[in-house]
């Protein structure tokens, strides 16, 4: 129907031209709004036409061509002087706009996870999951879940892809965690205070409840590369109590599980994303006793080694995280705002980093 409607506006534009006038088909600006360039790729001249002014081109026998080529070297919006030429030879130049500009640089996917379900339970992958461009804005994501079993315990890969409109591509691969039981907070709750009764003793500081807890956290784990970050109970339970091991995010549960349960306060931090290609997790705990002004520490029970040497991450100072941050660039670094000042006090020295007192 398109088409015969098309073949019929070009009849009636035939026949109502004036005689000899092979461009009165185009009973109006026949060029669209505008045309991208990218990355030094010049586009067809007929792309500066509307798709029905194409259309019309075609069926009348008129061609297009540049008058001159696009400047690429002119980023930006241009002009571009086009020629119409029809079957007999006769040409009409016209005027359309370009924009060129290059773009190398991938989108940018955000709010992707770590995610977990039991056996059965429908996986929901896309909820919270974004991706920008810096030309192009939203673009379109693709998941690659393919891998995953929701029938069979086990750790999955699924795939993240944002393309852009030119075929930039980011890409990022996170697991899936499907589990035949649930962990509950109570289950969590039991083995926490029952190592507890173990820990702390009546009369203790808040300070050495938390080196405690610190001390205990490093003799029960030992670090591996990755776990579950998606759901903070069952990773304090298993890292803790079934398996004795995980990554950053492992102790910083276990940690958290324990403070929360002494009645510490403490503040979650995470590193600023888009720093390192990696993500870090760890605390920050008020030690003051009831009735005191509050004394804000840094409480990070990973491991912290690097180039050889090992040293405590227990009630750091500001000083003793940015030292850190000149031997691994933005370990710890994140957005301050919001978050209580860090006491300049040292009570728990760092000889490593050149920090004693």
């Amino acid at each position: 129907m398109l088409v015969l409607a098309v073949l019929l506006c070009v009849l009636t534009a035939c026949a109502e031209r004036p005689k000899g006038d092979p461009f009165a088909i185009f009973s109006e600006d026949p060029t669209c709004e505008q045309v991208i360039a990218v990355n030094g790729e010049i586009p067809e001249a007929s792309a500066f036409l509307t798709a029905e002014a194409r259309v019309l081109a075609t069926i009348s026998g008129i061609s297009v061509s540049y008058a001159a080529e696009i400047d690429q070297s002119a980023l930006g919006e241009q002009t571009v002087r086009l020629v119409l030429t029809a079957a007999d030879g006769r040409t009409r130049e016209i005027a359309a706009r370009a924009s060129c500009i290059y773009d190398h640089t991938p989108p940018v996917l955000h709010g992707v996870t770590d995610r977990s379900a039991l056996c059965g339970e429908g996986l929901v992958l896309r909820a919270g999951v974004s991706a920008e461009d810096n030309c192009y804005g939203a673009c379109e994501i693709t998941v690659d879940s393919s891998a995953v079993d929701t029938t069979r315990e086990g750790v999955y890969p699924v795939v993240y892809t944002a393309t852009d409109a030119v075929g930039n591509r980011a890409q990022k691969t996170v697991n899936v965690y499907i589990y035949s039981l649930a962990v509950t907070e109570d289950m969590l709750w039991e083995q926490v205070d029952a190592l507890l009764l173990r820990l702390v003793t009546p009369g203790m500081t808040r300070e050495q409840q938390c080196r405690s807890i610190y001390d205990c956290v490093q003799a029960s784990m030992t670090y591996t590369a990755d776990s579950d970050k998606s759901d903070w109970v069952r990773n304090a339970y298993t890292s803790l109590f079934v398996r004795g091991s995980g990554d950053c995010h492992s102790y910083f549960s276990a940690a958290k599980a324990l403070l929360h349960r002494l009645g510490i306060p403490y503040r979650e931090i995470q590193r600023q994303d888009g720093l390192t290609e990696d993500t870090h997790y760890f605390l920050m705990v008020n030690i003051a006793e009831d009735g005191e002004r509050e004394r804000w520490y840094y409480f990070d029970t990973t491991e912290l080694r690097h180039d050889g040497y090992q040293h405590s991450g227990c009630l750091l100072t500001e000083a003793q995280i940015l030292a850190y941050n000149a031997v691994r660039p933005h370990f710890y670094s994140y957005d301050h705002t919001g978050y209580p000042a860090v006491e300049s006090r040292v009570i728990t020295p760092t000889p490593e980093l050149g920090i004693t007192e």
